[in-house]
C-alpha cells in the first residue's frame, strides 16, 4: 500500500537540517511503499552507508585539508557543494554562487593586473576569460578533488551530471563564495589565490595561440614582425608550406614549415621563443 505525503509538509530531521520541502517535480516519490521516515533518511541521513547523496559529513575534514581552508560550518560547506537538482539543496540561503563569481573576479582581475602591469586592458580581459572560463574551473574542480565531493539528486545518474563542465565550475564558484561569506572578499583573497592555484593564475598566455605568441614578442621590441611563406614543398597531401618570421629591418628570426599555413604559421612564433629562452636572438630594449 502506497504512503501519500502532503507536497506542503514539512519533515523535521534530527541530523542537522531543520526541514525538508519535497519539491513538484518528486511528487512520483510521495507514492512509495516504504515508511517516510527510510524515504527522507536515503536523502539526508549524514551517516548511514546507504545514504544517496554522499559524501558523508565527517568527509568534509579532507576536502578542508584539500582545500586548505577552515570553513567554520559543515552545514553551509555541505549546501555550497549541493547542486540544485538536489531536493536537499536550501533555496533560502546565502546564493555563494552568486558571490564565488564576483569574488572570483575580483582576485582574478587584482592578479592580472600586478602580474601584467603594462597588458592593456583588451589583453588583461581575455586572459581573465581564459581563466575563469568553464573548462579552466572544472579541471580546478577535479584536480583539487573537489568534484567527487558534488552532491547531486540521488535518483539523477552522478557520474552524468557531474561530466557538465558547468556543475564542476559552478562548485568552484560555491566554494569560493562561501570563503568570501565566511571570512570577506578581500581577507579571503590570499585563500582564494591558494585554492586557485599557480598553474591557473598563469593559464592567461596560452603557447597554442599564435596571437598571444605575437603579443609576446611586440612587448619584447619586436613590432612589426611579418610572415612570409615560401613555395610549397612536396605532393599532393604530403604537402608543406614553409615560411619565415622576418622583422621590420629583414633580419629572419626563424623558419618552419607545416601541413597548413595555420601551422606553419604557429611552429614559426614558437620557434622565435624557444630561440629567446635559449638567447640565440636579441630583442630591443
Amino acid at each position: 500500500m502506497g504512503l501519500e505525503l502532503p507536497l506542503s509538509r514539512e519533515f523535521d530531521s534530527p541530523d542537522g537540517y531543520s526541514s525538508l520541502r519535497l519539491p513538484p517535480s518528486h511528487r512520483t516519490l510521495l507514492h512509495v511503499g516504504i515508511e517516510a521516515r527510510e524515504l527522507l533518511d536515503r536523502y539526508i541521513s549524514p551517516d548511514t552507508e546507504s545514504s544517496l547523496l554522499g559524501p558523508l559529513r565527517s568527509d568534509l575534514t579532507d576536502l578542508n585539508a584539500l582545500i586548505d581552508f577552515p570553513f567554520a560550518d559543515p552545514n553551509r560547506l555541505e549546501q555550497a557543494l549541493t547542486h540544485r537538482s538536489s531536493p536537499c539543496r536550501d533555496t533560502r540561503g546565502p546564493a555563494f554562487g552568486f558571490l564565488g563569481t564576483a569574488a572570483l573576479e575580483f582576485v582574478v582581475r587584482e592578479d592580472l593586473y600586478v602580474r601584467y602591469p603594462f597588458e592593456s586592458e583588451g589583453e588583461l580581459a581575455r586572459r581573465r576569460n581564459r581563466i575563469l572560463a568553464a573548462k579552466s574551473l572544472a579541471k580546478l574542480s577535479d584536480s583539487t578533488g573537489l568534484s567527487r565531493f558534488i552532491r547531486v539528486d540521488p535518483y539523477q545518474p552522478r557520474e552524468e551530471v557531474v561530466s557538465s563542465l558547468r556543475v564542476r565550475a559552478g562548485a568552484v564558484q560555491r566554494v569560493v563564495g562561501l570563503m568570501a561569506f565566511e571570512k570577506g572578499v578581500v581577507a579571503a583573497a590570499a585563500d582564494i589565490k591558494r585554492f586557485l592555484g599557480e598553474e591557473l593564475l598563469s593559464s592567461g598566455f596560452d603557447f597554442n595561440s599564435t596571437t598571444d605568441v605575437f603579443r609576446l614578442l611586440k612587448r619584447l621590441g619586436y613590432h612589426q614582425l611579418k610572415v612570409v611563406f615560401q613555395r610549397p614543398e612536396g605532393p599532393g597531401q604530403r604537402r608543406s608550406f614553409p615560411c619565415l618570421l622576418v622583422t621590420q629591418d629583414g633580419e629572419v628570426l626563424a623558419q618552419a614549415s607545416g601541413s597548413s599555413k595555420k601551422e606553419a604559421k604557429k611552429k614559426v612564433s614558437l620557434a622565435v621563443l624557444e630561440k629567446l629562452a635559449r638567447g640565440q636572438v636579441r630583442f630591443d630594449e
